[in-house]
């Protein structure tokens, strides 16, 4: 099926009966998954469903019984069935592009916008963060300290992970955020529900 574009907003119980209906259809493929963005912060109207999930993996096994190959993403094989049968269909940005990498993939489930991001246990509690938003807020928990933001001077983003600063500012030991209250204790933070959240 050929890529659509942009569709309308929805409303938040539509949109919330079309997140699960997504949980439930994704779900047996994924250790773990979640709705995100503005469905989580329970704005009235939404463009489109955010999820984050932690894909379960599959170890290929040679005719010995050994595995020698990468294992496979079971999300990505099942999401690449559904896009063959029409189930999804692909979503173009703003410039005529689409996007289905293993990190991000910009779908369409019913004629509603699905923005499709995974994550790792090490991971998932800031990318639940970010994900859930606003941006102006996600911004601001990646920002250091000295710039306006909350991220305490020996901490670091980068690729999606938060990392301890080692010598000359080069990210060292990686800090594992299992969950959203362990990224709130790292900042020094109160945890703010997701409906509080605000851009600044």
């Amino acid at each position: 099926m050929s890529p659509v574009a942009a569709g309308t907003r929805i409303r938040l119980a539509e949109a919330e009966a079309l997140a699960e209906e997504l949980r439930t259809l994704l779900g047996p493929v994924c250790l773990q998954i979640e709705v995100a963005g503005s469905v989580r912060r329970q704005r009235p109207d939404i463009g489109d469903i955010e999820l984050l999930a932690i894909p379960l993996w599959q170890t290929r096994l040679d005719l010995f019984g050994e595995s020698n190959q990468p294992p496979i993403s079971q999300l990505e094989t099942l999401c690449a069935e559904l896009i063959r049968d029409g189930t999804f269909e692909l979503r173009l940005d703003v410039n005529g592009r689409h996007a289905v990498g293993p990190k991000y993939k910009r779908l369409r489930f019913r004629g509603t916008g699905v923005d499709l991001f995974t994550a790792h246990p090490d991971n998932w509690g800031l990318l639940m963060v970010i994900r859930t938003g606003p941006a102006g807020y996600s911004k601001r928990l990646v920002t250091p300290q000295r710039h306006g933001g909350w991220l305490p001077g020996h901490l670091v983003v980068k690729d999606g992970f938060v990392w301890s600063l080692a010598a000359e500012h080069k990210p060292g030991e990686k800090v594992p955020i299992p969950n959203e209250g362990s990224l709130y204790a790292l900042l020094g933070r109160e945890f703010d529900q997701p409906e509080d959240r605000r851009d600044p």
